[in-house]
């Protein structure tokens, strides 16, 4: 195969089973020829992350991966990310050959183009473009941290603490919604994201405001998304709303409006509101994910009956509700 850079192996959270399993794929990879150096278990510094999803020290190691780090995550449900491929459980040592050994000539090249190099920066088509990544956006982070019941620390050069109480669905900082929107902009790899427990939490936090954790993320949503959709949500699916988002609360723009009102009154798409609104497909998807955390977002079925709009009530309906009213103060055409 010619002169190879060595690449960096750095193992996280694996069981015996699977210890067992990548080192007898890694023997038969070394037989062949492949070139690559296997780090002591649980060295971030790699150009090769290899976890468990499952435990804790896996699930560390994905919060601090790097978005130029390749990860390899043997989990037991099909994850997808930038830079991420997963393997499932239990490990098939021929799967685990096959797949190794196609990350391995993908890497060796991207290698040779950056020799020294203990991130991949240019790796970027392990992964969907145009979808939030896991291990590479905040609000990502804090959505998951919240379906997961997480508890976590998050430090931002310059800026106070934010403690995060998935559990609770709540949060705590010093700082103010104007500094949450700088967060938001700092570089993911600048920041520390740090899992913590119960105990960490209350103890860090009794001199602090507690916060609903849904506030967080609406602004995430709307500030941190970069127009990019949650992964595994589908533009041409359509989606209603479950109730009126807390406008007088959160952030909102002019457009949230206008958004809001539409999908108050029947199921549509992402595709059909960037095409009837003539909004920027972005910001609609910045609300949709904010909407979505928020839990405001109801699932329809794909039927032309259910997406199809009502007929537009008369303008002089003096019944007419204060959606309808928004809506035609917004030109919406009800």
């Amino acid at each position: 195969m010619g002169t190879q850079t060595a690449l960096l192996i750095s193992p996280h959270g694996l069981n015996t089973d699977e210890q067992d399993a990548l080192t007898q794929v890694l023997e038969k990879l070394a037989m062949d020829g492949m070139q690559f150096q296997l780090q002591p278990d649980n060295v971030q510094q790699a150009h090769l992350v290899i976890l468990d999803d499952e435990t804790e020290t896996g699930k560390n190691a994905l919060l601090r991966a790097r978005t130029g780090q390749v990860k390899l995550v043997f989990s037991s449900r099909n994850r997808s990310g930038k830079n991420l491929i997963s393997i499932q459980k239990p490990i098939n040592l021929t799967s685990l050959k096959e797949l190794l050994i196609r990350i391995f000539q993908k890497m060796y090249s991207q290698l040779a183009l950056q020799p020294g190099a203990t991130v991949l920066t240019q790796v970027n088509d392990f992964g969907p473009q145009g979808i939030l990544q896991p291990d590479s956006n905040l609000f990502v982070v804090l959505l998951d941290a919240k379906e997961h019941q997480q508890y976590l620390r998050i430090e931002a050069p310059g800026f106070p603490e934010i403690y995060v109480n998935g559990n609770s669905k709540s949060f705590a900082t010093r700082t103010d919604q104007n500094d949450i929107k700088k967060i938001l902009s700092v570089p993911f790899e600048q920041l520390a994201i740090t899992p913590i427990n119960e105990q960490d939490f209350n103890q860090n936090t009794n001199d602090m405001l507690i916060a609903a954790l849904y506030r967080l993320l609406w602004v995430s949503g709307i500030y941190g998304s970069n127009g990019q959709l949650i992964a595994g949500h589908d533009t041409s699916r359509p989606v209603k709303l479950r109730a009126w988002p807390n406008f007088t609360r959160n952030d909102f723009l002019p457009q949230h409006l206008r958004l809001a009102a539409i999908l108050a009154r029947y199921p549509t798409t992402i595709d059909e509101l960037v095409e009837t609104t003539g909004i920027n497909q972005a910001e609609i998807v910045n609300f949709y994910n904010a909407a979505y955390a928020v839990d405001l977002i109801e699932f329809a079925e794909n039927t032309a009956a259910q997406i199809k709009a009502p007929p537009p009530p008369s303008l002089n309906d003096k019944c007419r509700s204060i959606l309808s009213k928004l809506a035609a103060r917004l030109k919406l055409g009800v």
